[in-house]
């Protein structure tokens, strides 16, 4: 009986610091689908204070890249305008800089619709 309790509290300690690094770090648009001309955020989780990075935009014409820092918190935010884009797919793709180099953070992607 014992040992079956701590399997399932380390079961559940597993799932539960999986959760935890999943839901701390990466990189989000929300809203995830906008109309052309509109606004969506680009949210980048899972930096420590003094960091720098950049994330970068991109479907299978453009490129963009902006970058970001030194941050005050563990996640930040940016405003995006698609008032100049073309209606389409765009993959946004976060990285971090550190003393080991630079790190991809994680990756998402918004719709633009006409």
């Amino acid at each position: 009986m014992r040992s079956s309790s701590v399997l399932l509290a380390l079961v559940c300690a597993l799932v539960l610091l999986g959760s935890a690094r999943a839901a701390g770090s990466g990189v989000t648009a929300d809203p995830g689908v906008v109309t052309l001309g509109d606004t969506f955020t680009v949210t980048i989780c899972g930096l420590t204070a003094g960091q720098g990075g950049y994330y970068e935009i991109e479907n299978s014409t453009v490129a963009m890249v902006r970058s970001y820092g030194p941050v005050a918190a563990s996640c930040v935010a940016f405003p995006e305008s698609t008032a100049s884009w073309a209606a389409g797919r765009y993959r946004i793709i976060a990285y971090v800089w550190s003393k080991r180099g630079t790190t991809r953070l994680g990756a998402t992607s918004v719709e633009v619709d006409p």
